[in-house]
């Protein structure tokens, strides 16, 4: 079930369209004759969709804020803090991702995979001095505005 449920994360991170403003100008082919057999899908095993989905992720780490190092995959939704992705969501999403790669089968033998997530667990170990994540904060979260 687990196996299952990674190759779905995973062929969906694969299938979702990447952001145009870190996609390169590219000159579109051009279109393909009306002779032309339709294209035929190829549906990816199991093995495959996590193969590529794993390769994405490790491929999709960004740096934060104020450094040069790329250790994080935050979550990006709605709600800003100063305009910025809140902290939180920052090493939220980069343990959900980290805990996906390390579920993918291969871990062990994959040392690109092992170095996004030893940078990962930095960022996050370093995440407990931030002052919006103590145990003390009393901000609250209401986003109504």
């Amino acid at each position: 079930m687990l196996t299952a449920s990674l190759a779905a994360l995973l062929l969906v991170v694969t299938v979702v369209p990447p952001d145009p403003s870190r996609t390169p100008d590219v000159t579109p082919a051009a279109a393909p004759e009306k002779s032309a057999a339709p294209a035929k899908v190829v549906i990816p095993t199991d093995q495959d969709a996590i193969a590529q989905g794993v390769a994405k992720l490790v491929a999709m780490q960004e740096q934060g804020p104020g450094t040069e190092v790329a250790s994080e995959w935050p979550y990006e939704g709605v709600y800003r803090v100063g305009g910025k992705i809140p902290f939180g969501y920052r090493v939220g999403g980069t343990a959900i991702v980290s805990m996906a790669l390390m579920a993918a089968p291969g871990f062990a033998k994959d040392s690109s995979r092992q170095a996004a997530v030893t940078r990962a667990i930095d960022f996050v170990a370093a995440a407990r001095s931030e002052s919006l994540l103590s145990p003390k904060y009393d901000g609250g979260y209401d986003v109504r505005g």
